[in-house]
Formats: C-alpha cells, structure tokens, sequence
C-alpha cells in the first residue's frame, strides 16, 4: 500500500522537504496555486525526488472555505484551466477529478472530467462519492485504471460502516484490476482493507499539539507522547521543524512498512 504524505504545501514546510523527502507525496493544487511562482517551483521539484506524487484538485479544501465558494462558482472555469495548465506544466501523471458534487451536481462534475482529460490528454482519478450510487463505481472500475473514495474524511461513509462497505467496493475494483486510493484513510485500521493507496495529514499534528511521533516496530503504528506533560510548550519556529521533520522521518518509516519489504524493518 502507498501511503501519500499531504499538507507540505505550506511555506514553512519547504525546508523540511529538503532535509527529508516522503516516500510518496500529495500536493493540493488549491494551495499550491496560492503560493509564490518561486516557491511552487521549488516544491514541484520534490515531485521527481519522491517515488511517487499525485495532485489533489482542492475539491475538499474549496468544499470547507464556505466564504470562497461563491468567488470559487464565478471562477470555476478558470480554476479549472489553471488546473488544466498546472498538470500539464509539471507533467502530472496522478490527477484527481473536481469532485465538487454537492455544488454543481454530478453530470457537470462529469463535464469538467471530460474537458480536463481531453485538454492533458491524460485520465484522471475519479473520486466516487456515496452519492454517486453502486453502478457508478461499477461503472468506474470498469472505464478507469485507477479511482478513489471520496466522503472518509467528510463521514459520508461512517467509520461503523467501514467493514460494511469499503470490502464490497474493493472486491469489485480488484474484479476489474481497478487501483483504488482511499481520500484521507490512515486510521489504526488502515491494513484491514485492501487499498492500492492513502493519504495523510496526520503527520502534522505534531506542530499543532506539540506532540513527538514515532513508529513503534511492534504494533506497526504511529504512537504519539506530548512535548511536555507538565506544561504548555510555547510555539516557535525552531520546535515545529524539528517536531516535523521528526514525524517526517517516523511517517517515512509507517510507508515504508505499508509497502512493505525490508526497507521498512528495524
């Protein structure tokens, strides 16, 4: 399982980048756009250091900014463009659709995949939401070589459905040598299912809660310990680079065992 490390878009993260490259990266073009030409560069040039990178549309992010979704829906066809012209600039290979459903409706989801496609010449990844119905997924394993689940993070799929479901779509998938990457699933249980690959942020979680990461070689997990126990730890910008290139370097090993190999044992 590919497990892609996301959230390194920001400023303050390129130096970590330098230092220690994940495995496997997700940038988000919603941020990415954001940034200066010169620092996008300079990111983009990770994307060749790492075994693997893939492009997330910032369909979730835009979904969460409920103040920009107005500009975003006047904007959309340059957004969409610019995400065009972005993939085709770096030569992305891993792409994932607009997945904005719940703001313009499936069919002009399915539009703005096509144009997309036609314009890198390039398929992208689906992202299958809940309410795209089961013959859609059936329908997308058969027409993609590689889709993912959308609605983890947002819980359109509850965590209590997980076994009820996520097996059921899998096994279709795998019916149609259909690669699946599971949006935002890296939970304990994340080796219970047969995901071609993640994502996760959760190695950031360090910075915020002044936490220690590391990958324990007995329960194969990510075990956290705070900073302090006693009292707070005041935030500066020395303790979060090193908190966070130390989660880098402990997330690094948790990709390393779900791809498995020896690279990943102690």
């Amino acid at each position: 399982m590919k497990l892609f490390l996301s959230s390194l878009e920001a400023v303050p993260y390129l130096e970590l980048l330098e230092n220690e490259v994940p495995l496997f990266l997700l940038g988000s073009f919603y941020y990415l756009k954001k940034t200066k030409p010169e620092y996008q560069e300079k990111y983009m040039k990770f994307k060749d250091k790492c075994k693997d990178f893939m492009l997330d549309s910032g369909a979730f992010s835009l979904l969460n900014s409920s103040k920009n979704l107005n500009e975003f829906l006047n904007n959309l066809d340059n957004y969409i463009q610019e995400y065009i012209n972005f993939i085709n600039k770096y030569n992305i290979k891993n792409f994932i659709e607009l997945d904005i459903d719940s703001l313009v409706g499936y069919e002009k989801v399915k539009e703005i995949r096509e144009r997309i496609e036609k314009a890198t010449n390039k398929k992208c990844i689906p992202a299958w939401h809940i309410s795209r119905g089961l013959e859609e997924w059936k329908n997308l394993t058969k027409e993609y070589d590689y889709i993912s689940i959308g609605g983890i993070v947002t819980k359109e799929i509850k965590k209590k459905d997980y076994k009820k479901i996520l097996p059921a779509l899998l096994k279709i998938a795998r019916q149609n040598n259909c690669k699946v990457h599971g949006l935002g699933f890296t939970g304990s249980n994340v080796k219970e299912f047969d995901f071609y690959s993640v994502d996760s942020s959760s190695w950031s979680w360090v910075r915020r809660h002044k936490k220690i990461s590391k990958f324990d070689y007995k329960t194969k997990k990510i075990e956290y310990t705070f900073l302090s126990t006693t009292h707070r730890v005041k935030s500066n910008k020395q303790t979060d680079i090193e908190l966070s290139l130390l989660s880098i370097k402990e997330w690094k090993k948790f990709q390393a065992y779900l791809l498995g190999g020896k690279q990943w044992k102690h």
